[in-house]
């Protein structure tokens, strides 16, 4: 089974908050980082744009596309990341980062989703509640 634990794209600066469904049964995992070495970067998406057929026409205009596949050691839970499906889903996802070369944030989707009702309902830009699975965290 391969899973995505971010439940979307990103800009590829940074990984956002991984969902902890994939990482409930507390088995092990084998991460697996992948990276784009185009000179045009047709892969990225994220929720601003640009859209599914844009991307896929850009990309089919390049003669060529490029993809590395690395295999991350597997990665084994100890008892408390399999007692805490977050703590495991972070743990790995702080692997994956270093592998990267990239930063995490506690970000969601559901943040960008916030970010965009906001600028729909012309709101003052303070008054997007960012972080949002932070909250949920928090409030249990």
């Amino acid at each position: 089974i391969m899973i995505f634990p971010e439940g979307t794209c990103t800009n590829r600066s940074c990984l956002i908050t991984f969902k902890p469904g994939a990482f409930i049964p507390g088995v092990p995992v084998q991460p697996v980082v992948l990276r784009y070495p185009n000179k045009l970067d047709t892969i990225t998406w994220t929720w601003q744009g640009p859209g599914a057929l844009e991307i896929l026409w850009l990309t089919l205009c390049q003669f060529h596309n490029f993809v590395e596949i690395e295999f991350l050691p597997v990665y084994i839970p100890s008892e408390e990341e399999k007692k805490n499906p977050s703590l495991y889903a972070n743990n790995v996802r702080r692997v994956m980062a270093e592998a990267l070369g990239v930063s995490v944030t506690d970000y969601t989707f559901e943040d960008c989703q916030l970010a965009l009702a906001e600028g729909q309902l012309r709101l003052p830009s303070n008054t997007c509640l960012l972080e949002f699975a932070k909250l949920v965290r928090s409030l249990g």
